[in-house]
């Protein structure tokens, strides 16, 4: 992946990791030209929920800069600190893992849907 699609990435993620179900669909839903196709694997011109999980994975291996696994709120910057963290740390053990990112994921993709269909686009 190019360099912007990290960027995308830590941005996309750190939005839903941050537990801001509203700010992520926003963010997700308002991505056009360029933005979308960093995502849209297939060339449909809409996002599946397949394509949106391998990106937010990849975007999630790229945050776990110490590779153990789950983010941290260093990892996840100043801004993934406090009451927004604990919202997607369904544990609340201080770090956020993969399955309960994944699950904060499901969560904004369908908030994302407008239309239902079962894709971004």
């Amino acid at each position: 992946m190019t360099p912007s699609k990290v960027t995308l990435g830590k941005v996309l993620l750190t939005g839903i990791a941050l537990g801001l179900a509203g700010a992520a669909s926003a963010q997700v839903s308002e991505m056009e030209g360029a933005s979308l196709d960093l995502i849209d694997k297939d060339g449909d011109g809409a996002v599946s929920p397949s394509e949106y999980r391998d990106f937010s994975n990849f975007a999630f291996e790229q945050m776990d800069t110490n590779k153990n696994g789950s983010l941290s709120a260093a990892e996840l910057g100043a801004a993934g600190a406090g009451e927004h963290m604990s919202s997607t740390d369904a544990n609340g053990d201080g770090k956020v893992t993969k399955s309960e990112m994944s699950d904060q994921m499901t969560k904004d993709f369908t908030a994302a849907d407008k239309d239902g269909d079962g894709h971004l686009n």
